[in-house]
């Protein structure tokens, strides 16, 4: 699903300017205007790790990290249906610990128990304005109509 020539090089831990150049094959001003892009909405902090010549590295923030569980949801569903026909998995997320392997997964709130694909819905939270209470509505119309067309109710 990825290649090695993602964007996503900040998630491998590469940090340095030239590395990310390299990692990505973008020239230094489109490269330079996503740094910048990055830095303003607080997903990297720049740092200088030398002088003469002034050399920075790009480690990603708490919030830039939390971006890293959305590549790797995006792995796990690429691992799962294997579009390419790969012989395995191109990356394996582990526990740096114990080194054993981990995966994202969904569960209940409250009892921590996994939910069940079939069973994963969406509600609107006290943060909802007009518009998503109205579409999430719709959707889930739609989703009783089909349940009851196919029995399913």
């Amino acid at each position: 699903m990825f290649h090695t020539r993602s964007p996503s090089a900040l998630c491998f831990g590469i940090r340095r300017y030239d590395d990310l150049r390299q990692s990505s094959g973008v020239t230094n001003a489109p490269l330079s205007d996503r740094l910048k892009l990055r830095e303003q909405n607080g997903l990297v902090e720049r740092r200088q790790y030398q002088t003469r010549p002034d050399r920075f590295e790009y480690p990603p923030t708490g919030r830039g990290r939390d971006f890293g569980l959305l590549m790797q949801a995006m792995v796990q569903i690429g691992d799962q249906w294997n579009l390419s026909n790969l012989d395995g998995q191109p990356l394996d997320f582990i526990d740096r610990r114990t080194g054993q392997g981990v995966k994202l997964i969904t569960v209940n709130r409250e009892t921590s128990e996994p939910v069940e694909r079939d069973h994963f819905g969406v509600r609107p939270g006290r943060g909802a304005d007009a518009l998503m209470t109205w579409r999430l509505s719709r959707g889930c119309e739609s989703a009783k109509s089909y349940a009851v067309r196919s029995g399913q109710s």
